[in-house]
């Protein structure tokens, strides 16, 4: 099942092949990164964590 792009992503990497692929970059951040996606900080700030 193919996936439609957000236009509204607000990622500021938008040469990044997952830009406005919100279940391809949260799967990538969970795998391959020491940072939560863009889209999900302000979350994690409001909750203090």
């Amino acid at each position: 099942m193919a996936q439609e792009l957000n236009p509204n992503c607000n990622c500021p990497k938008t040469e990044c092949p997952r830009h406005g692929n919100y279940m391809e970059c949260v799967e990538f951040h969970k795998n391959n990164s020491d940072k939560i996606p863009f889209c999900l900080r302000s979350m994690i700030k409001i909750q203090g964590i």
